[in-house]
């Protein structure tokens, strides 16, 4: 493989030639920068001038029989076919569009493109020379940045403002920078102000919203309701303060008069007639109820080589456990149609009848492990996006086991009951106390056994990370 009008040298290693031609394609110059056809030379510099699959012929004459390796031939020539990957250059070019309604945006210095805030836009690299690393950039004039590294970024604009546009794209053989100058515009929107999550970070609550929101100092706190829970039950808890996120006028940060802990079930609530919640294009947000609050958590995965979020590894390092009968009756792969996080996921598809219990192991075969301690509760989760759960009369399970000291009696990580939402990222877990300090080892297990149908599951972000239980 090599970039067009990149300089290639053909080199002639063998012993005992006797005489040696080689053949070029058409569009192929020397180290002379003339057109070559045919040469004798034991080392020949080209350079490919034109780019697609291009092949290199090599007819070799030898003193005697040859051996090509250890192994005598019956005759005194040789002939090799070389092919060679031409790429075209290094080229940044893409196409955008509104996600809502896929109107393609103008790519064009002061374009102005019009973008409602909390809109989407998809961004679509369609560069020439196989570029590997991509960065994207979006500058407001106030130095606000929103940048995103994979091919095909998906960005929502919740900021008002004009943005130039900058794409950066890179391979092994070349690069190119394509700049747009005032290419969106971000005008104030009057649809309803979408609440996009809610996580607990730190002790504190964050609600990200679909656009920036008005300074939040003003509101009236009352508006917020805080329903905390632990196996002991309800631990009254409410919201002292309000504020923005340093950097992220789309997420409003709620600090609280009392702990949390991630074992805690934490249900907030938000009443638009008390509050006076605000976006910066003058939209009142709208009241939401009983909207449950996702811990963020230390992922003990992401100190390890565990490939937690399927972007590193491929179809060959989660093999299949041979258990036998139903277990080996699915397939599991590493997929780039969907993702929770990054742009790859895992996707389990078993059989009616069927299920599943596959290995993570390295490109030497051996498992990939992750540290525990004894006497500690652990939460095992990870994202799903069920595409399918069959007939649904009997519905399958995904268990994560582990090795050493399997506990068999362990319940299933997701459990997807006959109403579990479909064709949506949706978090499950469970919680576990190891048997030891030790490092243990996962053996994701599905079973689809009692299902008539196929269940066709997509799994990302596999997450390990310590509970905090209340005192």
């Amino acid at each position: 493989r090599i970039q067009v009008n990149s300089q290639m040298s053909f080199i002639d290693l063998s012993r005992g030639v006797s005489t040696r031609d080689w053949k070029f394609p058409d569009f192929t110059l020397g180290a002379d920068s003339n057109k070559i056809a045919t040469s004798t030379n034991e080392v020949v510099k080209v350079r490919f001038t034109k780019a697609g699959t291009q092949q290199v012929q090599l007819h070799q004459t030898f003193g005697g029989k040859v051996y090509v390796g250890t192994n005598q031939s019956a005759t005194s020539v040789y002939d090799t076919t070389i092919t060679v990957v031409v790429l075209d250059s290094v080229k940044a070019k893409f196409t955008a569009k509104l996600t809502n309604d896929l109107t393609f945006l103008q790519n064009s210095d002061n374009a102005l493109n019009q973008v409602t805030a909390g809109k989407n836009i998809q961004f679509t690299s369609t560069s020439t020379g196989e570029p590997n690393i991509f960065n994207w950039v979006l500058t407001r004039k106030d130095g606000l940045t929103i940048s995103q590294s994979i091919a095909s970024p998906q960005i929502k604009m919740s900021s008002l403002g004009t943005y130039d546009l900058l794409l950066i794209v890179s391979s092994n053989y070349g690069s190119d920078t394509v700049k747009y100058k005032d290419y969106i515009k971000v005008i104030p929107s009057t649809e309803p102000v979408d609440l996009l999550s809610i996580k607990a970070i730190d002790k504190k609550i964050e609600l990200e919203f679909s656009r920036d929101m008005d300074n939040p100092a003003t509101v009236n706190l009352t508006a917020f309701t805080l329903a905390v829970t632990n196996k002991n039950g309800p631990i009254p808890v409410s919201v002292s303060k309000a504020s923005l996120k340093p950097g992220f006028n789309n997420i409003i940060v709620l600090e609280l008069n009392a702990l949390i802990y991630n074992s805690d079930v934490i249900m907030v609530s938000y009443n638009a007639g008390v509050g006076n919640f605000i976006t910066t294009d003058a939209m009142l947000a709208t009241s939401f109820s009983n909207q449950e609050v996702f811990f963020v958590k230390t992922n003990i995965l992401a100190s390890t080589k565990f490939d937690y979020g399927f972007e590193t590894s491929a179809n060959t390092n989660w093999p299949y456990a041979f258990w036998g009968g139903q277990w080996g009756m699915y397939t599991f792969s590493v997929s780039a149609t969907k993702a929770h996080s990054g742009t790859k996921s895992g996707y389990l598809d078993m059989q009616p009848k069927g299920g599943a219990i596959f290995l993570h192991k390295d490109n030497n075969g051996n498992e990939i492990s992750f540290p525990a301690t004894s006497g500690k509760t652990y939460e095992i989760g990870c994202w799903v996006y069920v595409e399918t759960l069959g007939d649904k009369s009997s519905t399958p399970d995904v268990r994560f086991y582990w090795s050493p000291n399997t506990n068999w009696g362990i319940g299933p990580t997701g459990a997807f009951s006959p109403t579990f939402t479909i064709n949506k990222w949706v978090y499950v877990s469970s919680q576990v106390t190891f048997p030891g300090a030790d490092n243990y080892k996962f053996m994701i297990r599905g079973d689809n056994g009692a299902n008539s149908q196929a269940s066709k599951i997509y799994m990302d972000d596999i997450n390990v990370s310590e509970v905090e239980l209340r005192p």
